[in-house]
C-alpha cells in the first residue's frame, strides 16, 4: 500500500509539470533557402562573393600616370638618325629603329628643333625601341632633354603622351611622343611656322642672311 500510495501521490506533480511546459520551437525546413539577416543599422551590406567564372576587369590607370608596360618612343626632330641628339642619346641605347608616321599631328619649325602638336596632318619620324634593361635610363634621358617635368607641369617644354604610330607594313603601335606643351602650343597657333610635309629633315631652308662680298 505504501508503494501504491507513493505512485498515486506523485501524479499531481507530474500533471503540474505537464501544464507548465512551453510550446516546442518549430524545426526549420531544410529544403527552404536561408534568408540572410538584414544588416545592422548604420552598416553597409556585405557584397556578394565574386563569380570566379567572370574575368576581372583591371582598373584604369590614374590620370596623368604612365602605363605599367614599357613603350617605344616616336622621335621626329633632332633625335632622328643622322641628327646630333641621336648620337648623344639614342645610339647604343636602342634595340630597334623603324620608320614610322604619326597621324593627326602637325609639325612646326622651332629654334633649332621642331615641335609637334595635335592637328590634321602627318608627322614623319622614327620608332625607337629601347635596348633590353635600358628603358628606364632612356626614358629619364629623353624626359630631361625634352624638359618634361611631369604631366601638366607649368614649366614643361614638351608633354610626353601616348599616341598610336603607324609602321610601313600598316601596323599601329602605341608609343611615347613628346608634343609641345600647352603654352608652346598656344604660341604656335598664334604665329608658328608649320613644316608642310611633316619632315624635319626636309624642313624649309633658313631665311637668307645678308650678302657678303
Amino acid at each position: 500500500m505504501t508503494a501504491t500510495g507513493d505512485r498515486e501521490g506523485s501524479r499531481p506533480a507530474a500533471d503540474a509539470l505537464q501544464g507548465s511546459t512551453a510550446p516546442a520551437t518549430p524545426v526549420a525546413d531544410s529544403a527552404a533557402p536561408a534568408v540572410p539577416a538584414p544588416p545592422a543599422h548604420g552598416h553597409a551590406p556585405i557584397a556578394p562573393a565574386a563569380d570566379p567564372t567572370v574575368p576581372a576587369v583591371p582598373a584604369p590607370p590614374a590620370p596623368g600616370h604612365a602605363p605599367t608596360t614599357e613603350q617605344p618612343f616616336f622621335v621626329y626632330g633632332t633625335l632622328l638618325p643622322g641628327e646630333p641628339n641621336h648620337d648623344m642619346f639614342i645610339r647604343g641605347r636602342s634595340a630597334r629603329e623603324e620608320t614610322a608616321l604619326l597621324r593627326g599631328a602637325v609639325l612646326y619649325d622651332g629654334p633649332g628643333y621642331p615641335y609637334a602638336i595635335d592637328g590634321d596632318a602627318v608627322v614623319h619620324g622614327t620608332l625607337v625601341t629601347a635596348a633590353p634593361d635600358g628603358y628606364r635610363e632612356l626614358l629619364a634621358l629623353l624626359d630631361s632633354l625634352e624638359e618634361f617635368l611631369g604631366p601638366g607641369h607649368p614649366r614643361n617644354l614638351y608633354e610626353r603622351v601616348t599616341r598610336a604610330v603607324e609602321l610601313p607594313d600598316g601596323r599601329t603601335v602605341l608609343a611615347w611622343v613628346y608634343l609641345a606643351a600647352a603654352a608652346v602650343t598656344r604660341s604656335l597657333h598664334a604665329g608658328g611656322v608649320p613644316i608642310p610635309d611633316g619632315r624635319w629633315l626636309t624642313r624649309r631652308p633658313p631665311p637668307p642672311g645678308p650678302r657678303t662680298p
